[in-house]
């Protein structure tokens, strides 16, 4: 019984220096600050991916209701810039560049 004590406390006590040694190691080569570098940089590069997803989802958008609007005929045009010019006025938006957009097409 207090062998196997005796040699549990040996090794936890080795095993706490080794450990120790490691994170000195660590700290005194650089290593936190490289990774810590590492994961901004990881990290900048998904926000990087994340926003240019959504400028391509916009961009598809904005073709996708310039298709749309190419289509219509121009009293269907003339209302829709009514209804813009009416949801600016309501709520607040502003609406310009569609509104430039339609015109650009009735044109």
């Amino acid at each position: 019984g207090a062998s196997i004590a005796r040699q549990a406390a040996g090794v936890g006590t080795a095993s706490f220096f080794v450990g120790a040694g490691m994170e000195l190691f660590m700290i005194k080569t650089g290593f936190y600050e490289v990774a810590t570098r590492k994961e901004a940089e990881r990290q900048a590069m998904r926000k990087w991916e994340r926003e240019e997803e959504e400028r391509q989802r916009a961009e598809r958008e904005r073709r996708r209701r310039r298709e749309q609007l190419q289509a219509m005929s121009v009293n269907d045009l003339c209302r829709e810039l009514d209804l813009l010019r009416k949801q600016e006025k309501e709520v607040g938006t502003d609406r310009s560049s569609e509104k430039r957009e339609i015109k650009k097409i009735i044109r």
